[in-house]
């Protein structure tokens, strides 16, 4: 256990202390959680601000059982992992959304037309050229 006096002062709870872990810590946590949210692709806007706030939160709920700023550090990271992955749980599935996209009026309509053709020649232009030998 680490028995330094901004550990000791940490776990009962003196705030300056939780700032000065805060302050040391803040900074590439919050940059690890855009760049999490950014891999992640969420349909919706996910807040980092919110949820680092909300992670340094809870390690002040739970700040007895730390033991040394590394555990804090390793720690932080994990409840901040597993609050994206609740997050993307909680997220529509991109292929969900093809029912936003509008649909032939009539079914019997031939979709093979040129027009149609045309649109769909223009998105395939548009992929990347690995993408487009693949078609």
């Amino acid at each position: 256990m680490d028995n330094s006096p901004l550990m000791t002062r940490f776990r009962e709870g003196d705030k300056e202390a939780f700032r000065e872990i805060y302050d040391k810590t803040v900074g590439s946590f919050s940059e690890w959680v855009k760049k999490e949210i950014n891999l992640s692709n969420f349909i919706e806007r996910v807040d980092y601000e919110d949820l680092v706030a909300d992670c340094f939160y809870k390690l002040y709920l739970n700040r007895e059982i730390f033991e040394t700023r590394e555990h804090i550090r390793q720690w932080i990271y994990i409840v901040a992992k597993n609050k994206l992955i609740d997050i993307k749980k909680g997220q529509p599935c991109r292929r969900r959304h093809m029912r936003d996209f509008p649909m032939p009026e009539e079914e019997s309509k031939p979709l093979d037309t040129p027009e149609n053709m045309a649109i769909i020649l223009s998105f395939i232009n548009k992929l990347p050229s690995q993408q487009k030998a693949v078609i």
